[in-house]
């Protein structure tokens, strides 16, 4: 399978199965690659510059799918660009990578010419998406077909996925946990689901019947949040963060199929995750190796990886592998005895208080297991005596007294680790992406304290 082209191969084998589901709009297999070959001639007529780079504004719409293949398929590469970004500063990361096209096809195309696909090989160059990582300037991820072919795979040897199945895009195209849906669900013949937004993710879940979710920890505390029972769920995949111990058990006890999962947008999405039989206890960590990867960790416990699915190469920035072709992720881990992963935090939020390490994730999982508060993000302030001393930011459904924030912490944490200030979240904070901004924080504390 590998040695084929998958993409167009998926969409004619599957052609009578539904691919698309968008509010009352259903495309199967067959419609949308229709629709993909009516719009190819459109982007062949594209100001196309030599390295091939086509701007896409991903939102979460059919017409931004079609346009994902389409582009693709004519043989260009699709930069993935957020929807929630100001003009300018779309601009200014295509210009990091000299991209000069931004194609917004928003309306479906008239019927035209449809023979102009490309023959395409599984090393083909496919897709750049901007990492949404802690660094000003996002890095520019370039895959190929291949990685996003492995991911799928690998992805679907470990969670079952078939025909009628139904994936929600509850995640951003523009992230490869959304993209890579797309991936998952064209290998298996299954149907991506768009959200609609304007309904409570417990209702787009019941409305559409679906079966797979992907989510970040919010999505899950928003899902958990009703108390409806979801029959016909058979997986929700949550990874993004160091997930809440409190929620993955109350998804437990509600019988929500959860998985936990680790991935990257290096390694195109999933690098380990939970599985179907796993023990209750095997949910608190981010499960083993996929298929198609490897992974080691370094003497100081940071977390390597490569693989099939590992990215070609940074286009903005140089660093790329080690000498013996490893990915260094810059988050710290733990392997136990039965190869299951666990990921204590990020090597360079990790700070020196007094002589000690620092992992912000630590505190913030404890707080967030607790229920006491909502969000709770730590970042390091400098400090004479100590070096740097944690800080922490939280916001609360329901109105939280500091002294127990402490009271909680004490219990919990040696004194180093605990807090020294504690503030609400800014009003105006947001976070980047489906990620923390940190940098916000610390800018926010530099100018107000």
């Amino acid at each position: 399978m590998a040695e084929k082209f998958f993409i167009k191969e998926s969409f004619e084998k599957f052609a009578y199965k539904t691919f698309l589901i968008g509010g009352d709009l259903s495309l199967t297999y067959a419609d949308t690659f229709n629709l993909i070959k009516q719009t190819i001639p459109v982007v062949h007529n594209l100001p196309v510059r030599e390295n091939r780079f086509v701007g896409i504004v991903a939102s979460s719409s059919i017409h931004t799918i079609v346009n994902i293949f389409a582009v693709i398929l004519s043989g260009n590469i699709a930069v993935l660009l957020s929807d929630k970004e100001p003009e300018s500063r779309i601009q200014e990361l295509i210009g990091s990578i000299d991209c000069r096209t931004v194609f917004d096809k928003q309306s479906l195309p008239a019927d035209t010419d449809n023979s102009s696909e490309k023959m395409l090989s599984p090393e083909n160059d496919a897709t750049v998406i901007f990492s949404s990582g802690s660094t000003h300037t996002p890095k520019a991820i370039l895959h190929t077909f291949s990685n996003h072919f492995y991911s799928a795979v690998g992805s679907n040897d470990n969670i079952e996925l078939s025909q009628g199945d139904k994936w929600l895009l509850s995640l951003p195209l523009f992230h490869v946990s959304g993209l890579s849906i797309l991936f998952r669900t064209l290998l298996a013949g299954a149907t991506v689901v768009l959200q609609d937004r304007s309904l409570p993710l417990s209702e787009n879940i019941e409305k559409y019947s679906v079966t797979h979710l992907s989510l970040v920890e919010s999505q899950l505390h928003e899902l958990l949040q009703t108390d409806n029972q979801y029959e016909n769920l058979k997986s929700v995949l949550v990874g993004g963060s160091k997930i809440s111990h409190s929620l993955i058990a109350q998804a437990f006890e509600n019988k929500i199929p959860i998985r936990t999962t680790y991935g990257s947008s290096e390694m195109a999405s999933q690098i380990t995750a939970t599985a179907e039989n796993d023990p209750f206890a095997k949910l608190y960590t981010s499960g083993k190796l996929l298929s198609y990867r490897e992974l080691t960790l370094a003497e100081d416990g940071e977390i390597l990886v490569r693989g099939e699915t590992l990215f070609k190469r940074y286009l903005n920035v140089d660093i790329t592998v080690d000498n013996d072709g490893w990915f260094h992720t810059s988050d710290i881990g733990s392997i136990d005895s039965d190869g299951y992963l666990s990921v204590i935090g990020r090597k360079d939020n990790m700070f020196v208080s007094g002589g000690e390490n620092i992992y912000p994730e630590e505190i913030e999982s404890i707080l967030q297991s607790s229920n006491l508060l909502t969000t709770a993000i730590v970042i390091e302030k400098e400090d004479e005596k100590f070096g740097y001393i944690p800080v922490l930011f939280y916001d609360s459904s329901n109105k939280v007294e500091i002294e127990s924030i402490q009271k909680l912490l004490k219990n919990k944490l040696p004194k180093f680790k605990r807090p020294k200030e504690i503030y609400e979240l800014p009003k105006n904070y947001k976070p980047t992406g489906i990620k923390i901004d940190r940098n916000f924080l610390r800018e926010w504390l530099q100018k107000n304290y």
